[in-house]
């Protein structure tokens, strides 16, 4: 298997209907896996670490090589988190959404 974008980092949400997907060399897709759908496909251009969606399928966090940045369902830029350098793994930003 010869994988174009490097190894991929990958997230489920809550209820397990959707999945992230994110290449080490930039490129993300998300898509409800359970129907072979595919919500959005985009390329950041640059080292992605880490993958995490947020409240539901419509908000995902990703940790690239510089800054963290928010993402919508879309692939449109919504925050750069500019106190969080160099991050490697999302694992803490998650437990702080559970509403």
């Amino acid at each position: 298997m010869d994988l174009l974008y490097g190894y991929y980092n990958i997230d489920y949400t809550r209820d397990g209907n959707f999945l992230a997907m994110a290449g080490g060399k930039g490129h993300i897709a998300i898509l409800d896996w359970k129907k072979k759908n595919l919500k959005a496909e985009f390329n950041v251009k640059d080292k992605i670490r880490d993958v995490k969606f947020l409240t539901n399928e419509n908000m995902i966090a990703v940790a690239q090589k510089k800054y963290a940045y928010i993402y919508d369902g879309f692939g449109t830029e919504l925050h750069r988190l500019k106190f969080h350098a160099e991050p490697l793994h999302l694992g803490k930003l998650k437990e702080f959404n559970r509403f």
